[in-house]
């Protein structure tokens, strides 16, 4: 019976044994354990189980007759006053009995009594026991050093007998387990309506089954949360602050909470007004809800701000219910207030996270459009401007496919689609959208949900791309004119990396021989300079390149695929293409001019 190590002085309780040799048992433990903890130790034994339990105590090696002679252990028969005797010998004033006046306590730790109660109580009736004086004599018997036991056997009381047995002790002794007897002590139980509701017959039964005997006590628990025990632990032990105000909003009572929420013990508190601890700008309203609570009976919870010890403020959530005395009348309200402060400042730096947002969309270029059930409830300044409206009436609650012609509120279907499909648009959706002075403006719309495993919104931006649409085309225009002059120009056009070809025109590569520019693209431009000039030539792509002053027009002899010599005028100048440096390069057949300046030389010495 290690468990029965667990029992403290300070209380009484009941042992329910079936035959002798359990109770037996269960004294050798008692009187053992108390040995081991040097406690005085006085055991009333059943008239037919003392010689035996004194002569077990020696099989287990106890030196029955040392304790019993220096008066540490005292085995007596249990009669019919043994009660009254022990009451008798005990020094009841202070908290240290003395039993029996002739042994010094203070050689002990404490005192514990075990007396088998079952022939006093079949002598006496069951109506000795759970009657109010019988009650008050065992408290009055018990102190913070005394631990007594009384011992009962089952297969000897009748069940009348056995009810009052538990209806009398505040703990149950069954077997090795103990059990805080909530149930049998209620006082609807115990009484004659509970007889009605719980059939004395079925006990003996029920305390038989230790498996039922929980269920009975766990299902007698839940019935009566209201016992101080169930009380206590709920309420010391609860999340929150728990406080029990009166009708004038005094503090009848909390629990020890109240030193986190507002760093008061609670023994500071109690019997103080709650005005001390809520914040002058939320006084009245408490209390206003307090006489709510009180005259209408129902529960309210309302956010305050409190103040703690140190002054700093406290963000509550106070949900107060009326709590009733046993007439049925409001006497109290109990309040749990939740302490939100953290959660308020969330809240207020999210809130100024929203504010900060919402200037900032505001003053973005693009408009933005939220859209619920396929119709818009935000739209920003930009989104105004974009579709020509001045007044949210005539924006907010409408759907977007209204300002859009039948291609655009098609295109817009189809983001619909492929956000539901994959949260997100792919390619921006471009629409062109009449505006209310009549002019149309090209947009962009990409768009994505919102809290879409919620059933949220869409978020749509859109950007006006019609003047870059417009500035596009100019480009466009201007390459293809470019392209076209490049193309059809009567001098070869190269773009030169280094000593590669990046780029050249068809004239260029007619110039040299080859069928097309691809054929030209990506060769070194030595193979195009005849060997005399092709270390000159180089040097001066390299030092243009480089950003030295190089000449920017010279000739040089060029090499045609055929092998011949054809005479080349350069106009070149430096140019960052593709974010690398380069040369721009003009190239020009001046063959046939060399050769008449040839002709025109030979002439002249002919005829100076």
């Amino acid at each position: 019976m290690t468990r029965l190590r667990s029992l403290k002085p300070g209380d009484y309780h009941c042992f329910l044994y079936e035959g002798e040799s359990e109770a037996n048992a269960f004294a050798l433990s008692f009187i053992r354990q108390g040995l081991d903890k040097r406690e005085k130790i006085i055991y009333f034994a059943a008239d037919h189980s003392r010689d035996t339990l004194i002569q077990s105590l020696r099989q287990i090696g106890v030196d029955v007759d040392s304790a019993m002679t220096v008066g540490q252990l005292q085995v007596e028969r249990s009669e019919a006053d043994s009660c009254e005797k022990l009451a008798r010998d005990m020094v009841l004033a202070g908290p240290d009995p003395v039993p029996f006046g002739d042994m010094p306590h203070s050689a002990y730790t404490s005192l514990r009594i075990a007396i088998d109660d079952t022939a006093r109580l079949k002598q006496a009736g069951e109506e000795s026991l759970g009657a109010t004086a019988a009650i008050d004599r065992l408290e009055a018997m018990v102190s913070e050093k005394c631990l007594m036991v009384f011992m009962y056997g089952l297969d000897q009381l009748s069940p009348d007998a056995l009810f009052r047995v538990l209806a009398t002790y505040p703990t149950l002794i069954i077997g090795d387990d103990i059990y805080e007897n909530s149930l049998f002590r209620d006082p609807v139980i115990s009484g004659r309506e509970g007889m009605k509701t719980l059939k004395a017959e079925h006990l003996l039964d029920l305390l038989k089954d230790h498996r039922k005997l929980k269920d009975a006590i766990r299902k007698g628990g839940q019935a009566l949360r209201a016992s101080e025990d169930n009380y206590l632990s709920i309420f010391e032990s609860a999340a929150n602050l728990i406080a029990i105000v009166d009708k004038k909003g005094r503090i009848v009572d909390c629990n020890g909470k109240i030193k986190e929420v507002l760093g008061y013990e609670k023994e500071e508190v109690i019997g103080t007004s709650i005005a001390a601890l809520f914040h002058p700008d939320h006084l009245h309203r408490a209390l206003e809800i307090l006489k709510e609570v009180v005259k209408e009976g129902s529960s309210y919870n309302k956010q305050y701000q409190m103040v703690r010890k140190d002054g700093s403020p406290a963000y509550v959530s106070v949900n107060s219910t009326p709590l009733k005395n046993e007439k049925g009348r409001i006497a109290r309200v109990v309040s749990v207030v939740e302490d939100i402060t953290e959660r308020k400042r969330v809240e207020e730096a999210l809130f100024e996270s929203e504010r900060r947002f919402r200037q900032l969309v505001e003053i973005l270029p693009d408009a933005i459009l939220t859209l619920a059930d396929g119709r818009i409830i935000f739209a920003n300044s930009a989104a105004y401007s974009l579709f020509g409206i001045g007044h949210p009436r005539d924006l907010i609650g409408r759907r977007m496919e209204e300002f859009l012609d039948a291609s655009g509120a098609e295109a817009v279907r189809g983001s619909f689609e492929a956000i539901e499909q994959n949260g997100k648009t792919g390619r921006p959706a471009r629409v062109i959208t009449g505006r209310s002075d009549g002019s149309a403006v090209i947009i962009e719309w990409t768009g994505m949900a919102l809290n879409q495993k919620d059933g949220g919104g869409i978020l749509f931006v859109g950007r006006d791309v019609t003047e870059r649409e417009a500035a596009e085309k100019l480009v466009r225009e201007s390459e293809e004119r470019y392209r076209i002059a490049v193309e059809h120009s009567n001098d070869g056009v190269a773009i030169v990396r280094g000593e590669n070809y990046i780029y050249v025109n068809r004239r260029l590569a007619e110039m040299f021989g080859y069928r097309s520019a691809d054929d030209v693209v990506g060769k070194s431009i030595s193979a195009t300079i005849h060997p005399d000039d092709r270390k000159r030539v180089i040097s001066i792509n390299h030092r243009r390149q480089r950003g030295e002053k190089v000449p920017d027009r010279y000739e040089f002899k060029g090499m045609h695929r055929d092998g011949s010599i054809i005479f080349i005028e350069v106009s070149a100048t430096p140019v960052v293409y593709m974010g690398e440096a380069g040369s721009l390069v003009y190239l020009r057949d001046i063959t046939a001019r060399k050769e008449m300046e040839d002709k025109l030389r030979m002439i002249a010495r002919i005829f100076p």
